[in-house]
């Protein structure tokens, strides 16, 4: 179990960052905080949705969301749950996120825990945001490859419409945690900080332009799909036309072939030295006469 060093003579909170198994986890909660089952479980609980907890002493119980990019550049919407009092600040992840050195820094500075709470949700946010410009840009590049005529993979596309499935879905929880926090500061502890509720107002703000944000991605990324898919499908229709119209031109010209190649005695111009130009000076007019019947009825140009 992981304690990052605090300083309490000049830091007003301490801050602890737990990030080990959750046996261990939930036996140092139950020893250092005056928490019940159920607040502690929240704790503990790394496939909670986000949202926003208040114990019976006013203290926070915040579950939030946030970005942790794997090595091989994929990525993964994990939770930090956060237990926030006046005295201390206790997190949770089970992933050592990389805005946590900030974080350190942070915890030694003469600043509240509200603001050092405030700095993680930030910071989990701007992560947030990170990824979807990110995204952004790859749509970019996807519409200008379409807009050149180069060819696009549709699980490139597949693959960002699925990333933007995965972050919107706790988005929306998210902000109203945001906005939930900034009520609790504004009725709670308006005489620390007059800034502070406009603070979480704000990231209220940002995380529905994400989310907004993500949804202009998303349609884009349909619009470009349905595109790809409407060239395949024309290009699919060209050739399948393609085929029945030789199919249709070479159907009466193989049953006219078929009959006269018959092995039975009266098949016309069987004895006449002409017989096999005649028979295929008929069957040139048919083609032709069927080709005029396919301009006539506009199947071709």
């Amino acid at each position: 179990m992981e304690e990052p060093d605090t300083n309490p003579v000049t830091t007003p909170f301490n801050w602890h960052h737990l990030s080990q198994a959750e046996l261990d986890t939930q036996s140092w909660l139950k020893t250092n905080l005056d928490l019940s089952e159920e607040e502690i479980s929240a704790l503990c609980d790394e496939l909670t949705r986000p949202r926003v907890l208040f114990t019976k002493n006013g203290e926070l119980i915040c579950i939030l969301r946030t970005i942790y990019t794997e090595a091989d550049d994929t990525f993964s919407m994990v939770s930090i749950r956060c237990f926030v009092s006046r005295e201390q600040i206790v997190s949770l992840s089970q992933y050592q996120i990389d805005f946590f050195h900030q974080l350190e820094r942070l915890s030694v500075r003469d600043i509240t825990s509200a603001d050092f709470f405030y700095n993680l949700c930030e910071l989990s946010s701007n992560r947030i945001t990170n990824k979807i410009v990110e995204m952004d840009e790859k749509a970019h590049c996807l519409h200008d490859m379409w807009d050149d005529n180069e060819s696009i993979e549709l699980n490139n596309i597949l693959k960002i419409r699925k990333q933007i499935s995965h972050i919107q879905r706790f988005l929306l929880s998210q902000a109203d945690v945001f906005l939930k926090l900034a009520q609790y500061f504004n009725s709670h502890r308006k005489n620390e900080d007059q800034t502070m509720t406009s603070s979480w107002r704000e990231l209220n703000n940002a995380t529905h332009r994400d989310i907004e944000a993500l949804t202009e991605i998303r349609e884009r990324l349909q619009i470009l799909q349905d595109a790809i898919m409407q060239k395949r499908e024309e290009t699919h229709n060209k050739i399948l036309f393609l085929m029945s119209l030789v199919s249709t031109v070479f159907l009466p010209l193989t049953f006219i072939a078929s009959l006269l190649g018959m092995n039975v005695s009266g098949i016309p111009l069987q004895t006449g030295s002409d017989g096999f130009w005649i028979l295929c000076g008929f069957l040139c007019f048919i083609a032709l006469l069927e080709l005029a019947l396919f301009r006539l009825w506009k199947w071709i140009k």
